[in-house]
């Protein structure tokens, strides 16, 4: 059985900085990197991010917004 790519987008502990060298961070690791923080993991431990939490799904997001629908205009 396959294991599930860990996607650092999804994640609680992952955030945006405003460093445009090291855009990403992570507040578990307390670490900010070109790369995104779970790849980093890996190529330093050879293990995959037991830190990952998926973000809880956003209620009334249940379908994408269409802006090439004629409904909006």
């Amino acid at each position: 059985m396959a294991k599930k790519k860990i996607n650092c987008a999804k994640c609680i502990h992952y955030f945006v900085t405003w460093d445009n060298d090291l855009p990403r961070g992570c507040r578990i690791y307390k670490s900010k990197s070109k790369l995104f923080p779970s790849h980093l993991v890996k190529k330093e431990t050879g293990e995959d991010c037991f830190s990952f939490q998926e973000r809880p799904k956003q209620a009334g997001k249940e379908k994408d917004l269409d802006l090439n629908s004629d409904d909006i205009w």
